[in-house]
Order: C-alpha cells, then sequence, then structure tokens
C-alpha cells in the first residue's frame, strides 16, 4: 500500500495493492472516500507509487496476471485510464537467462530528478526508468555482484523489495532483499557494496556473515538519509552511518521479528513497528494489535493501542503495509513533490486516536493511522469490522522460461477496470506451487476441509484448543470467533 496527496486541491489519494487488484481512494477530508477499482482485476498488485514529484500526480502500478505475466503501468489520471508500452518495460536481458516473475517495489528517484523512477524485482534485481516507469534499464551491476549465485529465496520469493534512492546524491542508492542482505552503491548501481556488518543471520552457522541475511524493510528520513532502521528475519537494527554498521534497537519490543519499518516523514528519528511474535508463530504477541513508536531513534518504544483491536487478532502487517500520507500544502501547490502537511488532528498527543473509516485496512492488513508533526495521532478502524490476510497464489514462469510473452500491440491503453483486451498476446505463464508469500500461510499449514458432509476441525492459535465445525463457523447462525472461517 502507498498514499501520497494527489491533487493541488488538497485531496489525498490511496492506492492499495491486493492480490485481487489496485484499488483507488480519494478524500478531501479524510473521513469521506470516494472509491475506484479494481484496476487490473484479478492481478496481485504488490508494487503501486503515486508520484507527486511532476506538475501532476502520476499512478504506477506493478501487476502480475496468472495469465499475462507480470508488467508496469501508469496512470496520469488518478486511475482513469492506464498505459503500457507495446513493449514489457521491465525485461531481463536475454544473456541473463531470467524473467521477470514480480514487481516488489516502485521507488521515485532524487526531487530533482522527477522522472527518474527505481523497480525492485523478483527474482532479485534492480531496474531504473528515466522517463517516470514508462520503461526501464537494466542495472547490470547489482546483478553481476560474485555474491549473487549465493543469494536465497525467502517465504516469499528472491525478491528486491526495498529501494531507498538518497534524497540528495543520485548517485548513492539503498537496496534490501530477502535473503541477501543490504547493499549501497555510491556510483550510480556500477558497483555494489554489502552493508551487513552487525546483523544476525539466526539461521545460518555464521551468525554474522558478510551477506545472507534475511532483512524484512529498511527504511530512513530524507533529512538524515545516513540514519536506516531496519526490520530483519528476528532483530530490529539502527544505522547511523549508511549502513556501514548496524546496532540492535530491539529492547522495548516485544518481539524482534516483523516485516514492517516506517519513518516518520516530518520527524527524524521517530519509527514506527508493528512486532509479530515469531518466525514460525506469525500473529501478533497476545493476539492484540499494536503499534510501537519510538521517538528517539530506537532507544525505547511506546506501545500505541487505544483505537485498535486488543483481543484476538491474528492478522500480520507486511512490509508496505503500513505507511505515511505525504501530501502538498494547499498554501504551496505551485512546488512539485511531497511537502509537510499532517493529517488532520485528533484528541491530542498522549497516544489517543480517535476510530475513523479507512479503505486500507480491509485489502491491505490492519488499521491504517498516521501523526501529525505535533505528535497528534489520526486513526481509523475498518468498515467491515475486521481484516484479512491476503494469500493469493501468483504464477511463476518455470525455469528456462525466459521468452514468455510476445510483442504487445503499440499505443494501446488500457481501460481503468476490467479483463485485458483479448488481442494481448502473450502466452500464459506455467503455475507453480506458490510459496509463501510475504508472509502468507504455507499450504501445508493451513486448516484442512473434510470432504463435503465431513466433519471439520482446526486449532486455536491461540488457545490451542481443537475446534469443531461448530465452533469454526459460529454456531447456528453464529459469527465465527476467529477471523478466519471455514467454509466447505
Amino acid at each position: 500500500m502507498t498514499a501520497q496527496h494527489g491533487s493541488a486541491a488538497g485531496t489525498v489519494a490511496l492506492a492499495i495493492g491486493t492480490g485481487k487488484g489496485l484499488f483507488l481512494a480519494t478524500s478531501g477530508d479524510r473521513s469521506h472516500w470516494e472509491f475506484t477499482g479494481p484496476h487490473f482485476p484479478m492481478h496481485a498488485v504488490y508494487a503501486a507509487m503515486i508520484d507527486t514529484r511532476g506538475a501532476r500526480p502520476r499512478i504506477l502500478a506493478g501487476s502480475a496476471s496468472q495469465h499475462w505475466g507480470p508488467g508496469v503501468s501508469v496512470s496520469d489520471d488518478l486511475g482513469a485510464t492506464w498505459q503500457e508500452p507495446a513493449d514489457a518495460p521491465i525485461a531481463f536481458p536475454d544473456d541473463t537467462e531470467a524473467s521477470l516473475e514480480q514487481v516488489w517495489q516502485l521507488a521515485p528517484g532524487p526531487t530533482d530528478q522527477p522522472d527518474v523512477v527505481y523497480a525492485g524485482v523478483q527474482p532479485s534485481a534492480l531496474f531504473r526508468s528515466e522517463d517516470g516507469g514508462r520503461s526501464f534499464e537494466f542495472v547490470r551491476g547489482l546483478w553481476d555482484h560474485p555474491h549473487r549465485p549465493e543469494w536465497t529465496p525467502g517465504f516469499g520469493g528472491k525478491a528486491v523489495h526495498t529501494v531507498l534512492p538518497h534524497p540528495h546524491e543520485a548517485d548513492r542508492v539503498v537496496v534490501a532483499m530477502s535473503t541477501g542482505g543490504v547493499y549501497t552503491t555510491t556510483d550510480g548501481g556500477a558497483s555494489w557494496q554489502a552493508n551487513n556488518h552487525g546483523i544476525r543471520a539466526k539461521f545460518l552457522p555464521n551468525e554474522y556473515p558478510e551477506f545472507g541475511q534475511c532483512v524484512h524493510k529498511v527504511a530512513r528520513h530524507p533529512d538524515r538519509p545516513d540514519q536506516l532502521f531496519a526490520q530483519n528475519h528476528h532483530g530490529v537494527y539502527r544505522s547511523d552511518d549508511g549502513g556501514a554498521a548496524w546496532t540492535s534497537i530491539a529492547d522495548g519490543l516485544p518481539s524482534d521479528f516483523g516485516f514492517t519499518m516506517v519513518s516518520h516523514p516530518h520527524r527524524p528519528g521517530v519509527v514506527y513497528n508493528f512486532p509479530i511474535q515469531a518466525d514460525e508463530y506469525r500473529i501478533p504477541p497476545e493476539a492484540a494489535c499494536r503499534v510501537y513508536r519510538s521517538e528517539d531513534a530506537g532507544g525505547s518504544w511506546t506501545a500505541l493501542t487505544e483505537g485498535l483491536p486488543q483481543q484476538r487478532f491474528y492478522p500480520t502487517v507486511l512490509r508496505d503495509a503500513m505507511g505515511w500520507t505525504m501530501r502538498r500544502c494547499p498554501a504551496s501547490t505551485s512546488a512539485p513533490g511531497p511537502a509537510r502537511c499532517s493529517p488532520a488532528r485528533t484528541r491530542g498527543s498522549t497516544g489517543s486516536r480517535s476510530p475513523r473509516t479507512c479503505p486500507t485496512c480491509c485489502a491491505s492488513g490492519p488499521p491504517w493511522w498516521g501523526e501529525d508533526d505535533d505528535g497528534h495521532r489520526a486513526a481509523s478502524r475498518c468498515a467491515a469490522g475486521r481484516c484479512r490476510r491476503l494469500r493469493s497464489p501468483v504464477a511463476r514462469p518455470a525455469a528456462g522460461h525466459h521468452a514468455a510473452r510476445s510483442p504487445r500491440p503499440a499505443g494501446r491503453e488500457l481501460p481503468a477496470t476490467g479483463s485485458s483486451p483479448p488481442g494481448r498476446a502473450r502466452h500464459p505463464a506455467p503455475i507453480r506451487e506458490p510459496l509463501r508469500q510475504r508472509g502468507g500461510m504455507p499450504r501445508s499449514r493451513r486448516p484442512r476441509h473434510a470432504r463435503p458432509g465431513g466433519r471439520r476441525t482446526a486449532r486455536d492459535p491461540v488457545g490451542g484448543r481443537r475446534l469443531t465445525s461448530a465452533l469454526i463457523d459460529g454456531g447456528a447462525g453464529g459469527r465465527s470467533p476467529l477471523p478466519w472461517k471455514l467454509r466447505g
């Protein structure tokens, strides 16, 4: 999920990526929302970006269809129409014998380069665009790194999931991948340095290797570009020297496992984290939805709970499903790029948050919430009353299947919603058994269904009791006590 301001009239636009397409929501007051979508129906949308560096907002979406494969589309009218080039905007060179499986991250370049966009993809690679995302060039230096043959997939796949271009120095970029770790370049991508000193890899015989760590997310504040915060596969860290060395900041958190790391856009040193109990037990500690905030760069943490469910809460928050809105001030709409504005103010700076309807929680995880420059919180609860984890499988090309699609018609404009045009000449990618996708539950651990008419059972993930079909379905006419229901 990404959220940024997209118009001169003070409208907030949210781009919500799900396993069933992209949804767009706009609001002038953050209380009443208008929705469009699904755009790219039944396509898994891992990456979406609202770029406000130009004269008007531009939306980029990285989607993947089980039939047509992955791609990147661009909209300059807030999703009314979408454009996709005749040739695939992201394609691996033939000599790599690789094919694009998924776009995991779309990130804008520096403000003074409004047409530069980076894409982190699966398999682990980086692409760079100089025309606003309509075409991308392969960053050969990262692919040719001697460590690459030893990078291995995590449960979600082998991908570059975080891209952090330096806000002031165009040649400096930080990327993070699972598994592999953190890598930085200072020469525009020609060469890369592994920067993982101090990050633990508890699953390896050597727990502090040069590379091979499973880093889940890295964040930083543009005013402190050398201060980085990382959520690792067990471990929360801070670096004050651009990633050269890392120190643990996990003290004060109930768990050091999780996927999110968010830096406050207006207050350097203020970061947010959503802990998960453990890698083998992926629910929040005590089955409570708690966002943890540090106001001293990880020196201490405070749980933010008001307005969030504190009992029997089982979903997880995955990488980019927790974030900030960046919008222009109405008084300075002529200035391009994100400016220092804030969400609507609520009930003071004591941790209280007033609930409001928000479109993001049903599609992207737990409730969305924000905070302004003075520490006032703005929160929202799902209008449907619950949040669900997405587990949509994605078609992945088999080994050697790197020429999986034919040229597409030139100058084609995609509709905002609906199926892909029938003339779209791309061969379907072969479907493989899906890996655990961004923290999803593997098939071997999902509750099993009995045959029709049979008795269904499952295990309560908190209480440990064995649940029958009556409890699972909430009894006759009742609601399920679990956040997931088993239906035949």
